[in-house]
């Protein structure tokens, strides 16, 4: 969770060596229950061996934080899923898959390995 007043900054680094895969799956809750978020910056990097997999930055600002006209999420949408597999053919440049869900709440998002 990300709380109003938070300022977070995360980096996760995969370094995969030949053959063999990882998934990553991870999820975010933006503020409390009526509340904003607070400032979060996530780096998520995949290297295989032929070189840069993914390299992903997902940043959420306070100050341009509006409720019903957020550009990254439905309306209401406060929860957020990354799931990210690498190694494997995928929709990404060499061997990856990248999926985003949202939904109203955690519970909502019906997110599996």
């Amino acid at each position: 969770m990300v709380a109003e007043g938070a300022d977070v900054t995360r980096t996760t680094t995969i370094r995969l060596a030949p053959g063999a895969t990882a998934t990553v799956i991870d999820v975010i809750i933006l503020g409390r229950a009526g509340e904003g978020p607070g400032r979060l910056r996530s780096l998520l990097r995949a290297d295989g061996p032929d070189g840069v997999i993914l390299h992903d930055v997902f940043h959420v600002e306070p100050a341009s934080w509006v409720e019903d006209a957020y550009v990254a999420l439905a309306p209401g949408h406060r929860a957020l899923a990354t799931v990210a597999r690498f190694g494997e053919p995928g929709n990404l440049h060499g061997l990856g898959n990248l999926e985003r869900h949202s939904a109203a709440s955690a519970a909502d998002l019906g997110v599996s390995s």
